[in-house]
């Protein structure tokens, strides 16, 4: 798992460097969101092209976790 700058998502699971990838910027409750979520895309060995199509970002409303 790497905390990385991301402008448009939450995080993603970058599945050629097999890591999952969380914006340092998120809130302690997005990044567990986030973390749980793109584990889901590792245990499903799921490739998701280059880890940037929509299929395995991770976007939250700021609503999401109240």
């Amino acid at each position: 798992m790497a905390y990385v700058h991301i402008d448009d998502a939450n995080g993603f699971y970058d599945a050629e460097q097999r890591v999952v990838k969380v914006d340092i910027s998120s809130t302690p409750n997005e990044k567990r969101s986030v973390v749980a979520h793109e584990l889901g895309h590792v245990h499903h060995g799921h490739t998701c092209g280059d880890g940037r199509d929509g299929a395995c970002l991770r976007r939250l409303p700021p609503s999401a976790l109240d």
